[in-house]
């Protein structure tokens, strides 16, 4: 089950100290989220270990597999002595303390008491002088740095490390690694490129002055505006993400790490924030107290804001209030995403990739999508239009927000994706071919804003690895005994009587929360029929005639580490801001696979019945790396399972099956590996035509139910057991796993 993440004695922890907000508001971002904590904590290494040798602690990341987040914990006020109670004694700490809280007296006076040479406190907020009496008071990071240097000694005898100096020592790279990049989205990646070399002065020079800077942002600012639909910021923020993943390759080239299969990534996760305007947000009905009526109308008035290929904001709103008003949103929107998304960039070293914000330009393609016009989708004589209409979208998205050089280097690196946005990335197109063909994505949907920091909290404490016994602790639920889907109902219990995974019929919610209890399974998967209420704006799954509703997912703890739902438009990207995915995401669920839009019973049941048979080998072989990368190819084959089924029901006599079965096998073979995918997409319908002896195209006849699917939650860091075992027998890693890292 799921498991408590493990401390690194070493690492350094950050706590923020602030308060709740009292007002949750999906559509702003948290304000319990300080930017002044977070530009302090992006200078700073995440372990001490980093100090003495940058590159040798990410050698050390990568050959060891562990996923080392940056250890940021929000405490609130209330809470600030327990917190201080329970925490670790012997580990380096760092508070923000936020001095505009009503209660800092309190706060100040129990951190005096909890002192210790391992806290260190950055104050801010201040405005008048505050009584602290503490010795390690800092307030830029060097000043930090520099005490953690000259102290080193007394901080490693409370650590229980033994005695050894911590002295810096920066690697030496051409001068472009140091260079500062001036546009804000390219300086988080800037920040991590100087983790990973131990450089925690961060540009000194270039950013030896405030005015300096104002300067040569204010004069980067004008280039930008006289060239507003070029990719010129872009391609800044490109340059960045080289620099990260340059010493990936360093460490594949000069074969200090020893993959499971050639054709593992080598490249960590490249995190893809989408900001998008989201016009389900005009759902929300906003409180009538405390002005929030008129806080609401301004931010609806920002869904007019969007950006242009170069970051240019263009706003429809009138008049000089309005507009100011609707920038400052933005602009604190943007900043909380760069925050967020250096946190989730931080279990892997990933670079970060924030597309321009988009909104209103792009909503006509997306309203085909909407969910009142689900029932018209599912028509089959209107289905066959669908795949133009996902591919319209995905040029369209492409044309917006990718520059030639992300296009290209999204086309050449082997890598995963982790998306932070509402919208389908999955459907992005990349010179033709979408991007959940050849790349494993997952998603962690923007609205609501606090989710974005709730996935990266639930994740920095708890973790789960796919056990090799993963079968016997599947749960397959049965959501209707309707016709249609008892058929499919048939070989699934066939093949569970020799798989070990337990299959239920469950009509109401009560019947499914006993299997659950019962069951206590890792791996959900739900067969039902699934809906959305135009009321509450919200999905569910049917469970008989009953609603299995996202409150009732909370208020009955139904759970499990995995989720995967074999049923229609659970996950609207149009109409609804409710989805029941987000609802298993609040019982501590880690990965919930959902839908878009609504799937064919038969094509769904076959595509979940062969992710249980693909399992039996996955979990006890070493053949997938994480939970995204199997359920990826799983989800990316049955493009290809599916196209061969429609051939086989034609009634083409020259059809032979034999080697047809042998060219689907070969087809599932190659779209193992990254480099093949992209031939095997584009050559695919050219050998259905030679299989079937016809010139007429055959996949356009195909409903293209693969790019239904959207993975949420972050299933890269769920790994395989068996996986790990293999990577760790074939890089030495038992030693190296302990407890301590060396200094």
């Amino acid at each position: 089950m799921i498991r408590i993440r493990g401390d690194q004695q070493s690492e350094i922890q950050y706590v923020l100290i602030t308060d709740h907000e009292p007002l949750l508001r999906p559509f702003l971002p948290p304000t319990e989220v300080k930017s002044e904590a977070f530009n302090f904590m992006s200078k700073l290494p995440k372990d001490i270990v980093q100090i003495p040798g940058g590159l040798d602690y990410f050698e050390l990341i990568k050959r060891t597999g562990l996923n080392n987040p940056i250890r940021f914990h929000v405490v609130y006020s209330n809470n600030v002595e327990t917190y201080l109670d329970v925490a670790r004694k012997d580990m380096l700490k760092l508070f923000f303390v936020d001095c505009k809280i009503p209660a800092i007296k309190q706060v100040l006076d129990a951190l005096e008491q909890a002192d210790s040479d391992l806290h260190y406190y950055n104050l801010f907020g201040v405005e008048n002088e505050i009584d602290f009496n503490v010795g390690n008071k800092v307030k830029i990071p060097g000043q930090f740095m520099e005490s953690v240097i000259l102290n080193n000694e007394r901080i490693l005898e409370l650590m229980n490390f033994p005695k050894k100096p911590i002295a810096p020592n920066i690697s030496v790279y051409e001068k472009g690694f140091y260079d500062y990049p001036y546009f804000i989205p390219a300086q988080t990646n800037y920040h991590i490129v100087n983790s990973m070399l131990g450089n925690f002065t961060c540009g000194k020079g270039k950013e030896s002055t405030m005015e300096e800077l104002i300067e040569l942002h204010s004069n980067e600012s004008k280039k930008a505006f006289k060239e507003p639909n070029s990719f010129t910021r872009m391609d800044m923020i490109s340059r960045e993400i080289k620099k990260i993943d340059y010493f990936s390759f360093l460490l594949s080239k000069e074969k200090l790490i020893t993959p499971v299969h050639e054709i593992n990534p080598i490249f960590s996760p490249l995190i893809i924030v989408a900001p998008f305007h989201n016009p389900d947000i005009r759902h929300i009905k906003s409180a009538n107290q405390n002005g929030e009526d008129e806080i609401f109308k301004t931010f609806l008035r920002s869904l007019d804001i969007e950006q242009t290929q170069n970051y240019i904001g263009n706003s429809l709103t009138h008049g000089e209030d309005a507009v100011k008003l609707t920038g400052q949103l933005a602009k604190s929107k943007n900043e909380y995403l760069d925050n967020v998304s250096l946190l989730h960039a931080s279990f892997d070293f990933s670079p970060i990739l924030r597309l321009p914000s988009q909104g209103k330009s792009i909503y006509r393609n997306l309203s085909f999508f909407r969910t009142e016009a689900l029932g018209a989708i599912s028509q089959p004589k209107n289905r066959k239009n669908i795949k133009k209409t996902i591919s319209r979208f995905g040029h369209d998205l492409a044309k917006r927000t990718i520059s030639e050089k992300v296009k290209q280097s999204l086309i050449t690196k082997n890598r995963q994706i982790v998306a932070l946005t509402d919208l389908p990335i999955e459907w992005l197109d990349i010179d033709g071919i979408p991007l959940s063909f050849t790349h494993d994505v997952c998603r962690i949907p923007e609205t609501s804003l606090h989710g974005l920091l709730a996935s990266f909290t639930t994740n920095e404490q708890l973790e789960y690895s796919v056990p090799t016994d993963i079968l016997e602790k599947t749960l397959v639920i049965y959501g209707s005994d309707e016709p249609a889907f008892k058929v499919w109902q048939n070989p699934v219990n066939a093949l569970s009587r020799t798989h070990g995974f337990t299959t239920q019929v469950c009509l109401s919610v009560d019947d499914m929360v006993q299997a659950i209890e019962k069951f206590k399974p890792d791996l959900l998967i739900f067969d039902c029929h699934g809906g959305y209420d135009a009321n509450t704006n919200s999905s569910y799954l049917l469970l008989g005639d009953e609603q299995l509703t996202g409150e009732k997912i909370v208020e009955r703890n139904i759970h499990a580490p995995l989720i995967f739902l074999s049923a229609c438009n659970t996950a609207p990207t149009y109409g609804t801001i409710n989805t029941i995915a987000n609802a298993f995401f609040q019982t501590q669920c880690l990965s919930v696979t959902t839908t878009y839009l609504p799937i064919n019973i038969s094509t769904g049941s076959i595509l979940y019945l062969r992710l249980l048979n693909n399992l039996k080998m996955a979990s006890t072989e070493a053949i997938h790396q994480n939970w995204l990368e199997f359920v990826s190819y799983v989800i990316r084959t049955s493009a290809v399972s599916d196209a061969y089924t429609f051939l086989s029901k034609t009634d083409n006599k020259h059809i032979d099956s034999p080697k047809a079965a042998l060219s689907q096998a070969k087809s599932f073979n190659q779209l193992m590996s990254f480099y093949n995918r992209r031939r095997v997409f584009k050559e695919l319908d050219q050998t259905l035509r030679k299989l079937s002896g016809t010139e007429e195209q055959v996949l356009s006849k195909i409903i293209p139910e693969y790019l239904f699917y959207s993975n949420l939650g972050r299933s890269d860091l769920i790994k395989f057991d068996v996986y790990v075992d293999k990577y760790d027998q074939l890089n030495d890693n038992t030693k190296l796993k302990t407890k301590k890292f060396t200094l």
